[in-house]
């Protein structure tokens, strides 16, 4: 009797087991930070709320402490022109975090972007709605159809640095999603404008979160751009990256 009951408790043991180990033993969600104060940002941030693979979040102050909350942050349609915003975005990418830049925050009217290794420049926009993978084998590409559409009702198309990796292109083949390195951490450019709507025929726009391939370039965007986990580096070691970046910068 003693030997069933010690087999009852064993068999149960290994059910508990392979129950919780894979509980345990699960990836935990990316952590994906939206700015708030620019267009498309709150759509952005809803739609992601809604998806298990990344834990968003939206913020609304782009200093260095508010970024190393996340793994990465997507920053939609806005202006990037204070020294400040920049630094901090700088340090950030030197710790080893994520960062997604939608359409005019590329770096739109600019002579050269902030990272030309990546992004020497933004070429022009297109009124177009219609994007192609020209890359299938990225990760930032999985699970996207051939072809697919975005809402708003144009994009600006880059040109690519030597260290960026074309993985989407418009129907002219002009680049509109490139991504790479840069040091620690990975930038995606993408010239087109998630959570954001435009009818060309009525006119009528707003905020409006981005469903099917638009949704999934975001989402794969931002696990791509923040596979770094900058938030699960040991104290030490981020301390260690963040007192280097800050150094380097002052020298320039």
């Amino acid at each position: 009797m003693r030997c069933l009951r010690q087999a009852r408790r064993g068999v149960l043991a290994i059910v508990v087991l392979m129950v919780f180990l894979p509980v345990a033993g699960a990836a935990e969600p990316v952590k994906v930070g939206v700015y708030a104060r620019a267009l498309g940002g709150q759509a952005t941030f809803k739609a992601l709320a809604k998806e298990k693979e990344v834990k968003a979040a939206s913020f609304k102050d782009m200093k260095t402490d508010a970024l190393l909350a996340y793994d990465a942050v997507i920053i939609c349609a806005c202006t990037l022109d204070q020294p400040e915003q920049l630094k901090a975005l700088r340090v950030f990418l030197a710790c080893g975090g994520g960062l997604v830049l939608n359409h005019s925050s590329c770096g739109r009217g600019r002579p050269e972007t902030f990272f030309p290794a990546v992004v020497k420049k933004v070429v022009d926009r297109r009124v177009d709605s219609i994007l192609v993978v020209k890359d299938g084998k990225h990760p930032i590409a999985a699970g996207l159809p051939e072809q697919f559409e975005h809402s708003y009702n144009d994009h600006l198309f880059l040109e690519p640095g030597p260290d960026g990796t074309v993985v989407v292109v418009d129907r002219e083949g002009a680049p509109v999603v490139v991504a790479g390195a840069v040091g620690e951490g990975r930038v995606v450019f993408n010239g087109s404008l998630p959570g954001y709507w435009y009818d060309l025929a009525t006119f009528w726009q707003g905020e409006r979160e981005p469903v099917g391939g638009e949704l999934q370039l975001v989402l794969n965007a931002a696990k791509w751009a923040g596979a770094g986990r900058v938030t699960a580096l040991p104290a030490d070691e981020l301390a260690k990256r963040r007192k280097k970046a800050e150094a380097d910068l002052k020298m320039e």
